[in-house]
């Protein structure tokens, strides 16, 4: 943030901020009451700092367990064809064709 903007406040510490907090609380426990963990095992805390983007650590994650789909509306059956080659080029890994007329035709 620039410090134009902010250069009329005073900076607060951390420390001031939790025990501003705690004063807040009114005897609650800080941890119980405000941390919490989220399915990817990140605390997430009441408040930042600019000490917090320090020390970042990204946390691995598990494989996602949906998979991505692209509606192709077949109106012309080659250009279906090429956006449906496309997708996959692309590592799309469903896609639902659309059929919007019939484009099959029987010859006898």
């Amino acid at each position: 943030m620039s410090k134009f903007l902010f250069s009329e406040f005073e900076e607060t510490s951390p420390s001031a901020w939790k025990q501003k907090i705690q004063v807040d609380l009114k005897g609650a426990d800080y941890n119980d009451t405000l941390l919490y963990t989220t399915k990817e095992g990140i605390t997430v805390k009441p408040f930042y700092t600019k000490e917090d983007r320090t020390n970042l650590k990204v946390a691995a994650t598990q494989k996602a367990s949906y998979n991505i789909c692209q509606t192709i509306l077949i109106v012309d059956d080659k250009e279906a064809n090429n956006l449906a080659i496309d997708a996959l080029k692309e590592e799309l890994i469903q896609f639902n064709l659309l059929l919007t007329k019939n484009l099959i035709t029987k010859q006898y």
